[in-house]
């Protein structure tokens, strides 16, 4: 069964968005083991691995989306404030707890919120002002 066969509904926009990261993992010993250039190699392959990802991603969503609505009837929707508030909720217990487990976990989530903090305003103030903006003056809604 295809999704669009089981979900009449797409809801937008997903907790998981507005992206997904890539992520690799290796051994402590087999990574120290490794010379500085085979570590510069990796990281950089993982690097350009993500941004690969990161703009097939851009660039399909939108046609997929598309072809969701146009050629197969599904309906768009989102999330009400009240999904969103739970949402919210949840998120404030798990940091809770986090916090609550070691002085290091404090730590970082102190710095996770500072650039959630920093990166949220720039996106709303530049992106996502930006792009609202083109959408309106183009008529591209």
């Amino acid at each position: 069964m295809k999704f669009f066969e089981a979900a009449k509904y797409y809801y937008l926009a997903g907790m998981h968005e507005p992206s997904g990261s890539l992520s690799c993992g290796f051994n402590a010993k087999f990574w120290a083991d490794l010379t500085d250039t085979d570590r510069a190699i990796l990281t950089h392959c993982g690097m350009a691995a993500n941004d690969q990802m990161l703009a097939d991603m851009n660039a399909q969503n939108g046609p997929a989306l598309a072809r969701l609505v146009e050629d197969q009837g599904v309906e768009l929707r989102k999330f009400n404030d009240d999904v969103w508030d739970a949402l919210g909720d949840g998120w404030a217990q798990v940091r809770e707890d986090t916090r609550a487990h070691s002085q290091l976990a404090s730590d970082i989530d102190d710095s996770f919120d500072q650039s959630l903090r920093q990166i949220g305003k720039w996106y709303v103030d530049s992106n996502a002002e930006f792009v609202g903006q083109r959408q309106r003056v183009l008529d591209l809604s």
